[in-house]
């Protein structure tokens, strides 16, 4: 049996959603683009990314929360490709991959929490799935998550 070629490129986006900081303070931010590379479609793909934050300026709690993507759904996430064809996937806060990245108000969804400690550069990793036994159309998909960080 011949497998299909299936490439999974995910593209994540960060944007601040800040509350007031010190006036010395300062946060910078990277997300990687999310690459399941080819999926084989009967064992599935499991990646995991990282968000790296820095602040100066004062210890500060944060939450990172990730956008639905294009299904508008946090649980059945989807990529898709030039043809309309979908692949299902997901983003988990956790390695067991049980808690749903979200917005932590949707769907029984989770947030990644940490505090910054003022000096150093945080690195927060998630996770991703693109779950076995699916059949969609060769190609490339896509998906685009916003992930923001509130502080």
């Amino acid at each position: 049996m011949r497998l299909t070629p299936v490439h999974a490129l995910l593209a994540v986006t960060l944007m601040l959603a800040p509350k007031a900081l010190p006036a010395a303070s300062f946060c910078g931010h990277s997300v990687e683009i999310l690459n399941f590379s080819e999926v084989n479609l009967a064992r599935g793909a499991d990646i995991t990314g990282i968000v790296r934050v820095s602040c100066f300026g004062g210890k500060t709690d944060f939450k990172l929360l990730a956008s639905p993507g294009q299904s508008g759904n946090f649980t059945a996430r989807e990529m898709s490709n030039a043809k309309g064809s979908t692949l299902r996937y997901n983003l988990f806060t956790d390695a067991t991959r049980t808690t749903v990245w979200g917005d932590g108000l949707s769907d029984g969804t989770g947030t990644i929490d940490f505090t910054n400690n003022g000096i150093t550069t945080s690195f927060m990793v998630f996770y991703g799935r693109v779950p076995p036994g699916q059949q969609p159309s060769i190609g490339d998909y896509t998906d685009s998550v916003v992930v923001t960080l509130r502080y």
